[in-house]
């Protein structure tokens, strides 16, 4: 008689996992919810990332055109001097 109860009782339990409830689909959108999140944050710091890698490159640019420019001066200046 024990065991038919147990058995009885194991076959309810797995029935009863195997519908979900308003708890269990609530708690199905909050996980897909943060994982889009996530998603949605590795994706804006990925942009970041190269929007920053761009600045820096675009920054190294300016310098060194300055540099280049300053240069080109200062050989004119020295060119107009020995004449």
């Amino acid at each position: 008689m024990r065991y038919l109860l147990l058995i009885i009782s194991m076959v309810f339990l797995v029935s009863a996992c195997e519908k979900e409830g308003p708890a269990e689909q609530a708690g199905e959108s909050i996980d897909e919810a943060v994982e889009e999140v996530r998603d949605a944050v590795d994706d804006s710091d990925s942009r970041l990332e190269e929007a920053a890698e761009e600045a820096k490159e675009a920054a190294e640019d300016a310098v060194d055109d300055a540099a280049d420019a300053v240069e080109d001066a200062a050989d004119d200046l020295e060119d107009s001097m020995n004449q």
